[in-house]
């Protein structure tokens, strides 16, 4: 009987077929901490009852890559549509310049006869570029000189006579600047995000943690993420206690609900190095450098040139 039954099993899912899987990065290339879309679209027959991700779902890491948040759902089928349609999606950032591979996901599916399979996603790859680049400039080419020995007399006088004109009128007018009181004109502030990046960019490019000068840098980079709390919601952050501004951020029903156990982490891992004379490890650098690009990115006005909406000072 046992062995009707593991032979019945047997052919249920041979005749079942096999799930179209496809796996999709929107881009494959991307600035330093830019927050991409993976998405996996499975779609399946009646004889398969439901796709779920492997273990416990998607962790914070997957490879290279840290994963800022991820929905899996299954989509209502389109009338007269045999196939049913399950979609992952999903947002990841990278925060290592260079080649990098998004490894395999595995994907669970139940047979309508309760036995399951496992499948998994391709390797995708993606280069991730810095914020700023050099642009190559090329020298213009040479030309060759004038000749001299044929110019007409009239042009040349006119010419000169010309540059003694404009010469003169040079002098006039910084003569006229000089004898005005200057004027301060204030200079246009960058937009709080693109500020923020810039400023992280320019830490962790710097050389504070290969002097070994460890304290100061993150000094720094708690102060940049700080600034940014006081810029887009106008509070006193880079005075506040640690504890004082993780109970400002709690009040704040309007901020995302993942910045709470974030700000905590960072501001915890920062005060142990500047408090408590802790020396982190390299791993730990890399870490501090990811929560505070991924702080940002979770704050990321959706205009760049707009501030973001005003948090009542709680």
């Amino acid at each position: 009987m046992n062995r009707f039954v593991f032979c019945l099993v047997w052919s249920y899912a041979a005749l079942a077929g096999e799930p179209n899987i496809h796996a999709e990065l929107t881009h494959r290339q991307a600035f330093v901490g830019d927050a991409i879309e993976f998405k996996v679209i499975i779609q399946y027959d009646e004889a398969w009852q439901g796709f779920a991700l492997a273990g416990e779902g998607l962790d914070e890491k997957l490879g290279d890559a840290s994963v800022l948040s991820h929905t899996f759902n299954q989509v209502p089928p389109l009338e007269g549509d045999q196939l049913k349609t399950s979609v992952l999606q999903a947002k990841v950032a990278w925060y290592r310049l260079g080649e990098s591979t998004l490894p395999p996901i595995e994907l669970v599916g139940t047979l309508a006869d309760g036995t399951t399979k496992t499948f998994s996603t391709p390797e995708l790859n993606i280069e991730i570029t810095g914020m700023l680049e050099e642009e190559d400039a090329e020298l213009a080419p040479s030309r060759g000189q004038v000749n001299l020995d044929h110019l007409p007399f009239w042009p040349v006088l006119i010419g000169v006579l010309l540059l003694l004109a404009l010469l003169i009128v040079g002098i006039v007018a910084v003569i006229r600047k000089m004898r005005k009181p200057p004027v301060s004109k204030p200079k246009p502030l960058v937009p709080p995000y693109v500020e923020a990046l810039n400023r992280l960019e320019e830490l962790t490019y710097g050389g504070l943690l290969k002097e070994g000068r460890v304290k100061e840098f993150y000094v720094a980079i708690n102060s940049i993420i700080r600034h940014y709390y006081a810029r887009l919601y106008s509070i006193n952050a880079e005075e506040l206690t640690s504890l004082e501004l993780e109970d400002w951020i709690a009040d704040q029903t309007v901020l995302p609900a993942e910045l709470a156990a974030l700000n905590t982490n960072f501001q915890e891992c920062c005060d142990r190095v500047k408090f408590a004379k802790h020396v982190p490890f390299e791993a730990e650098n890399k870490e501090i450098v990811n929560r505070a690009y991924q702080i940002v990115e979770l704050l990321k006005p959706q205009r760049e040139e707009q501030e973001a909406g005003h948090v009542a000072n709680g």
